[in-house]
């Protein structure tokens, strides 16, 4: 009875063994993991004239160069004299190409005399639609740190006739700024 007993024994170390055995056998292929991923998101950076047009919404230019003209005082547009200023577009800080567009609303001016006669952009001259002058920087210009630089000149066309005149000194009279509304709009290139 003693060996058989003995026997017991051992069967039951056997199991026991063989049973640890293959839970280490499982336990080697269990695992988990947990893990996250990242991406960057390409920044989107534009700003017109320094100010920052994806906060705010509006800029102001009111840094004209007038042409020389001995009988109107400095810093006056009169009949006779022409002036340019500037709009830069700079992209400085995205990661994207991009679209874009300057509108010139040359009708809320309040006299038909005084109109936007030239616009270029980066130097070269170009013919607006409605207004409108558009472009795209690519992605090599904008991580190039390439800007847009539209040179807007008005003219108020001394045309000298009695309808000209009457809307002329009106518009004097009033010794009211003249706003030339300007739209600036940047959107992600896609194609």
């Amino acid at each position: 009875m003693k060996k058989r007993s003995g026997i017991s024994v051992l069967a039951i170390l056997l199991v026991l063994f063989t049973c640890s055995f293959v839970f280490y056998t499982y336990s080697r292929y269990s695992s988990s993991s947990n893990d996250s991923s990242t991406a960057k998101v390409a920044p989107w950076k534009v700003s017109v004239n320094g100010t920052d047009i994806v906060k705010n919404k509006t800029f102001t230019t009111n840094d004209i160069t007038w042409s020389s003209n001995k009988n109107i005082a400095d810093g006056y547009i009169a009949p006779g004299r022409s002036g340019n200023f500037n709009i830069e577009l700079d992209p400085t800080g995205s990661k994207v190409a991009m679209d874009y567009s300057i509108k010139i609303d040359s009708t809320a001016i309040n006299n038909s005399n005084i109109e936007v006669t030239s616009v270029k952009i980066n130097g070269t001259e170009l013919t607006g639609v409605d207004g409108v002058y558009t472009g795209t920087l690519t992605l090599a210009e904008v991580t190039s740190g390439t800007k847009v630089n539209a040179n807007v000149t008005i003219t108020w066309t001394d045309k000298n006739t009695d309808s000209a005149n009457i809307e002329d000194t009106n518009t004097g009279s009033d010794a009211n700024d003249i706003s030339i509304p300007v739209t600036v709009t940047a959107t992600q290139s896609v194609n």
